[in-house]
């Protein structure tokens, strides 16, 4: 489109790509979560459906955004002597803009307004870029028009014919080729530091930040030292086998050196998973972000001035060849996105992705001596660091074991999939097993979480019960124990926890509870989102006692597990009499829990029972009751617990005539609690009920 159009034409252009995505994106709130996850949970279940929608649904405004780059290129480069530099900076400067956008909507916008007014703030932002380009567009008609140079004609001299289409097509190839390894780095990187600096929203949205910062300064440093370089097509070379070297580099060094550097278990194997650990806590885990994350990215965003300089060689074309090479950058990305993801993680796990990754810098490495034609030492030396590094790279079990400070001879079980890593391990001769998902500590087996007692056993006749997330298996497993339960439904969204069951069990079938649970015909395991399963069920299926495990209140995407809206689809999804149990993560927590339920009492252990019947005569009741079931005594032994002599005391309770508490409350479009930062009301009950 750009190439027969005036400055002043694709500013104009610009301008409308940029009012599309503005009301596209006023429209998104109500399409993804009124549309698609509220009444359209049914078809996410489907991950092939799922997929598809989400795909579908965001080709309109990407297509957009995709285009306003190389319209905005093509409007800026008058001279195509400095096009490529030009273009360059622009390309920065918008990757930095995006950085900016990054920081401010995941620290400040979302936490403070909430998704749908930080969306709206967003529309009005782009709507005001697309007045200032139509603004733009002609004030630039206007000068033209004076000088009367009217529409730019297109150099067509031969001296500045663009390169010939292999040179297009290889060039297109290389950025694929780049934009794959950047998408894969990342996803590598995100999975480990998760585990290390935590997964509180704000760190993705920093780790993410850092990421385009990267970027960003490689491309501005880039594009003041193109004059310099000769053989871009060399330089690229050579820049993206550094990329790999110093990326798979400095993960293992960090790996290696993790249990020296200060604070490093602060979140791995603190109960509370606290989300701050002090001044020094919070400069350790920057430090890491920033180190791990910004020289390769600096590298990475190298790579479009290069592909510039050696391209663009007629203004005509400047905005057909950005497009061409961000496209296939984009590609790229995608392709990544899918493979790697889906396909890497499922099959080689982490280490054996990187290894991948390090061939494909070897592959790197060699094209660089062979475009050269000469074996230089600095080939050499790339070679041998390359391979090196690959063959450093330690095997699956050994890298989990490292990553979680666990020493040689602990005994480790690990699994890892698409959905993230499930370990399961025991120091030296220590009783019990610690579970870690993805990085965060679950609890211990076959040593129940004290905090959490056999609420199940309240209720006189349970049938059915629904456990929303497994946690290290032993409280689910206690909660197993009333004699009238027949069935049992689990959901846990960790995939890979299914195979380290497996594997638990296999090698450690003494050890409760994983090889009870598998072995008891009542219990079934459905690996998938819990509120996506309960807003799936067409029969809209009642159970006698929902048990809430999930992650706490204030890590990234807990929200959907602790709002208004997910309580008062558990109360509804309740029988007549049943109970639903939960983790009191928070004041706010409480009050939003509390306004969902005709009945509620707190315990001093922290959790919160909710019911549309009176819960207090039964919790008074249930010692006595106890003494009738003989089942439920012998069951709660084998699963760890010590014999049950006293329920926790009920600290306050609510009955429908019970004034509620006035005050915030989490909601699906604005969970505060998940970003507590941007919230005063942020009082953690107990301290953080261990998790």
């Amino acid at each position: 489109l750009s190439r027969g159009m005036s400055g002043a034409a694709a500013l104009r252009a610009f301008a409308a790509c940029e009012f599309g995505v503005c009301l596209i994106a006023a429209l998104s709130p109500t399409l993804y979560y009124n549309g698609f996850f509220l009444s359209g949970a049914e078809w996410l279940q489907s991950r092939g459906m799922s997929l598809s929608l989400t795909f579908l649904s965001l080709i309109p405004p990407t297509a957009l955004m995709g285009m306003c780059f190389p319209l905005l290129a093509h409007a800026t480069s008058s001279r195509i002597e400095e096009a490529a530099a030009r273009v360059s900076q622009l390309n920065a400067v918008n990757i930095l803009g995006a950085a900016m956008g990054c920081l401010g909507s995941g620290w400040y916008l979302i936490g403070k307004f909430g998704y749908s007014k930080a969306t709206y703030i967003g529309c009005a932002v782009s709507l005001m870029v697309a007045a200032s380009a139509w603004w733009l567009s002609t004030q630039a008609s206007t000068k033209s028009a004076e000088s009367g140079a009217g529409r730019e004609p297109p150099t067509d001299s031969p001296q500045a014919a663009p390169g010939p289409a292999e040179n297009v097509l290889r060039w297109c190839l290389l950025m694929a080729a780049s934009g794959f390894v950047a998408i894969s780095l990342e996803i590598v990187w995100f999975r480990i530091l998760s585990m290390m600096i935590g997964t509180l929203p704000y760190i993705f949205s920093l780790m993410l930040a850092l990421v385009l910062v990267g970027y960003s300064l490689g491309g501005l440093l880039a594009s003041r030292r193109l004059k310099f370089i000769c053989d871009p097509f060399s330089a690229f070379l050579k820049v993206q086998a550094w990329v790999l070297l110093v990326s798979i580099g400095s993960l293992l060094l960090v790996v290696v050196l993790r249990p020296y550097i200060p604070h490093s278990d602060v979140y791995l194997n603190t109960p509370q998973c606290r989300p701050f650990g002090g001044v020094l806590g919070y400069v350790t885990r920057l430090a890491l972000a920033v180190l791990l994350l910004l020289p390769p990215n600096m590298l990475i965003g190298a790579g479009f001035p290069l592909s510039q300089a050696a391209l663009l060689r007629d203004r005509a074309s400047v905005g057909k060849l950005v497009a061409w090479v961000q496209g296939a950058n984009i590609f790229g990305n995608l392709l990544a996105s899918l493979v790697t993801g889906f396909v890497f993680f499922n099959w080689y796990g982490t280490p054996g992705t990187l290894r991948i990754l390090a061939v494909i810098g070897l592959v790197f490495a060699g094209l660089s001596i062979f475009h050269s034609r000469k074996l230089t030492g600095h080939g050499v030396a790339l070679i041998v660091l390359l391979g090196t590094t690959l063959a450093s790279i330690p095997q699956t079990g050994q890298w989990w074991r490292l990553m979680h400070l666990y020493k040689a001879g602990d005994a480790i079980v690990t699994a890892e999939d698409q959905s993230g890593v499930a370990v399961m391990a025991r120091r030296g001769d220590e009783p019990f097993f610690e579970m870690f998902a993805s990085g965060q500590v679950q609890g211990h087996t076959p040593k129940p979480d004290e905090h959490h007692f056999p609420a199940v056993l309240i209720h006189e006749a349970p049938k059915t019960m629904l456990c929303i997330g497994l946690g290290a298996g032993a409280s689910v497993y206690a909660n197993a124990c009333h004699p009238a339960l027949q069935e049992i439904t689990v959901c846990e969204i960790l995939r890979s926890m299914k195979p380290m069951m497996d594997l638990h069990a296999a090698a450690h079938p003494e050890v409760p509870p994983h090889s009870l649970m598998l072995s008891d015909p009542r219990f079934h395991f459905r690996y998938q989102d819990g509120r996506l399963m309960l807003l799936a069920d067409q029969e809209k299926k009642k159970y006698d006692f929902i048990y809430g495990y999930p992650m706490l209140p204030y890590n990234s995407r807990s929200g959907l597990l602790f709002s208004r809206e997910f309580f008062g689809l558990v109360s509804s999804r309740l029988s007549p009499g049943g109970i639903a149990y939960w983790l009191n993560g928070s004041v706010r927590m409480r009050r939003t829990f509390v306004s969902q339920f005709k009945y509620v009492v707190l315990l001093e252990n922290q959790n919160i029972l909710g019911s549309d019947m009176p819960l207090v005569p039964r919790i008074e009741s249930l010692m006595q009751r106890l003494s009738t079931m003989p089942q439920a005594v012998e069951h709660l032994k084998r699963s760890g617990y010590a014999p049950l002599t006293h329920v926790p005391a009920i600290v306050q309770h609510w009955e429908p005539d019970t004034p509620r508490e006035a005050g915030e409350v989490n909601t699906d479009l604005q969970p505060k609690d998940e970003y507590l930062l941007n919230n005063p009301d942020r009082e953690m009950a107990a301290a953080s009920v261990g998790h």
